[in-house]
C-alpha cells in the first residue's frame, strides 16, 4: 500500500513538472516579426510595439497575441483558419484604456479608429490604402468626414511623406526649426495642427 502511494506521488509530481515546462515552452515569448523581413518587420514593430516579445494562446477559434510583460498592452487577434480579418487593440500607456482599434485585411488595408483622450468615445479615426510598402494612410482627425492628414509611403517607410488637407487643398508638409510649413506659390506658410485639423498660423 505504501509503495502504490508513493509512486502515485512520483508519477503525479512528475506530470505537474512536465506540465509546468511544457507550458512555459509552449507560451514562452517570441518574436513574431523574425519571418517578416527586415523592412516589414521593423514596420511591424512601431505599428505593434511589444511584437518581438509575445506570448500567444488559443481562445475557441481566434489566436491571441499579446505582450510578454505587464508593462505593454494590446493584442493581436486573429481567425485561426482564416487569418484574416486581423484586429489590433493598441493600447499605448498600458493604462487598460484602449487608444485605438484596428481592422485589416489580407492586402494590408487598415481601418483604425482612435480615442486620443481615452475618454471611451471615438474622436478621429483612419484608413490605409491597399499595400506594404507603396500605400496611402488617410486621416480624419476630427470625425467630420474629411481627411484631414494623409502619409504617403513609396518603396521604404523611411520615404513617407505627410501631407495635410487645408480649405480643400492638399499640400506636403514641411518641417523646419520646430515648426510646421507649406508651400503656396512658392512661399512657406506657416501653418498648425489642432485636434487633428490643419490651420494657417494667425487664422
Amino acid at each position: 500500500m505504501r509503495t502504490r502511494i508513493c509512486w502515485f506521488l512520483i508519477g503525479f509530481f512528475a506530470c505537474l513538472i512536465l506540465g509546468v515546462i511544457f507550458f512555459h515552452i509552449r507560451y514562452r515569448p517570441v518574436d513574431i516579426t523574425e519571418n517578416m523581413g527586415p523592412e516589414i518587420g521593423s514596420m511591424f514593430e512601431e505599428f505593434v510595439p511589444w511584437s518581438r516579445s509575445a506570448k500567444g494562446l488559443q481562445a475557441g477559434r481566434f489566436h491571441v497575441w499579446t505582450p510578454a510583460d505587464s508593462e505593454s498592452a494590446g493584442a493581436w487577434i486573429m481567425h485561426g483558419e482564416r487569418v484574416y480579418p486581423q484586429v489590433f487593440i493598441r493600447d499605448s500607456d498600458a493604462d487598460g484604456i484602449p487608444d485605438c482599434v484596428t481592422v485589416m485585411d489580407s492586402k494590408w488595408k487598415f481601418v483604425t479608429v482612435f480615442d486620443s483622450d481615452e475618454d471611451g468615445i471615438f474622436d478621429s479615426h483612419g484608413y490605409k490604402t491597399e499595400g506594404i510598402l507603396d500605400s496611402v494612410t488617410f486621416v480624419d482627425g476630427n470625425m467630420d468626414g474629411t481627411y484631414d492628414t494623409r502619409f504617403v509611403l513609396v518603396g521604404r517607410k523611411d520615404s513617407t511623406t505627410v501631407e495635410v488637407n487645408i480649405d480643400g487643398s492638399w499640400h506636403e508638409l514641411i518641417r523646419s526649426d520646430g515648426k510646421t510649413y507649406v508651400r503656396i506659390d512658392g512661399q512657406l506658410k506657416n501653418v498648425r495642427g489642432k485636434n487633428g485639423v490643419w490651420d494657417f498660423c494667425g487664422e
